[in-house]
């Protein structure tokens, strides 16, 4: 395994780690249900498709999203996937926002898009978390930011290490 592959485990183990510890829950089985049945079908384009936990926010190196119920909401395959574009001159790719996304599948279709939009927004008032994460997420982004330099310099220890023996 590969550095980087293992600061980016222990990023997400420790981001999981301090929203438990604020009390941020991860989604329930209960929970998830009642989702489902609230958006019944894809958030997104409205099929009643096979279904998968959609985090609003990602979870991933640049966005510090959760597992709360308020994060999450019922995709289709196909509209979990096309949520990842390209970015210019790269072979890289990035989660889009879900309104950019909702926006995108349903440009011509603006009442639709309005409905699922307010109908998204319902569903995150409806699970909000009674603190305020988006100072979590910045105080987390400083904590991971401070375990990053830490890290790299053990890694910069252990290759200096390894090259002496």
């Amino acid at each position: 395994m590969s550095f980087s592959i293992a600061k980016n485990i222990f990023r997400r183990a420790l981001c999981r780690f301090l929203l438990r510890e604020h009390g941020v829950s991860p989604i329930t089985k209960s929970q998830w249900k009642t989702i489902k049945g609230f958006f019944c079908g894809c958030a997104y384009c409205g099929l009643d498709l096979p279904l998968t936990k959609e985090h609003l926010v990602g979870i991933n190196d640049t966005e510090y999203g959760t597992d709360h119920p308020s994060n999450i909401v019922p995709s289709c395959k196909n509209c979990q996937q096309r949520k990842f574009v390209r970015i210019p001159g790269t072979n890289d790719s990035k989660q889009d926002n879900w309104e950019n996304h909702l926006r995108k599948l349903l440009k011509k279709d603006t009442a639709t898009f309005e409905l699922r939009r307010k109908r998204i927004k319902d569903h995150i008032n409806n699970y909000k978390h009674k603190g305020n994460l988006l100072k979590l997420r910045k105080k987390i982004d400083q904590t991971i930011r401070q375990a990053d330099e830490k890290i790299d310099q053990v890694i910069a220890a252990a290759i200096v290490e390894n090259k002496k023996t």
